[in-house]
């Protein structure tokens, strides 16, 4: 049976091998193809569609939205003071990510208080999800060392956490499933990010 099978791939290459047409399909298109996808797919996610829930509207508050919208990485679409409206947006796809600021958050970061903002996002691009929050990470972390630095809060009353800004699943909101049209998609995954 094994001598069957050598002959057959043996005539099959042969006569692959002989046909310069089809030598260039097998060797040829794949080179291409590298040379071009390792040129032009890029796996950066830029320009996120972000809603705004801003209930503080303070200095601090418009700043932190400032430092996620001054970046490439988000774009403000929609600026919101209902939380249904905001999971309106997620929900229609309108919105992949929800930057939400409760009130008392510039009063929180003067009295030394963590000033909890919380990220949320569009789960039904797992990949793509992990991405934002990735990048909501850096951007809260980089304004957290930035008001360290500034001595624009009061200092709590222990040392300084070491990473000033976490981003975890925020407790009792897993990801839903809902039904849309004839398939289900990954509703929104909260994420409570710590800012100061």
């Amino acid at each position: 049976m094994w001598e069957r099978i050598h002959a057959m791939l043996r005539k099959e290459f042969l006569s692959v091998l002989r046909d310069p047409r089809m030598r260039m399909v097998i060797f040829g298109l794949p080179v291409i193809q590298t040379l071009i996808f390792g040129y032009a797919v890029s796996l950066d996610v830029r320009h996120v569609r972000l809603g705004v829930l801003d209930r503080d509207q303070t200095p601090a508050s418009r700043t932190l939205v400032a430092r996620f919208t001054g970046s490439s990485y988000f774009d403000a679409v929609a600026y919101t003071q209902d939380e249904a409206a905001a999971r309106r947006l997620i929900d229609a796809g309108d919105a992949a990510a929800i930057l939400q600021i409760n009130s008392g958050y510039e009063a929180d970061l003067h009295g030394g208080r963590t000033a909890a903002i919380q990220l949320i996002v569009d789960g039904s691009d797992s990949n793509t999800a992990r991405f934002v929050v990735n990048y909501a990470s850096v951007i809260a972390a980089t304004y957290n060392r930035q008001i360290v630095l500034d001595g624009r809060c009061a200092r709590p009353a222990g040392p300084w956490p070491s990473e000033a800004s976490t981003c975890s699943p925020a407790p009792g909101s897993t990801p839903t499933l809902r039904a849309a049209t004839s398939m289900c998609r990954e509703s929104s995954q909260r994420w409570s990010c710590s800012s100061a």
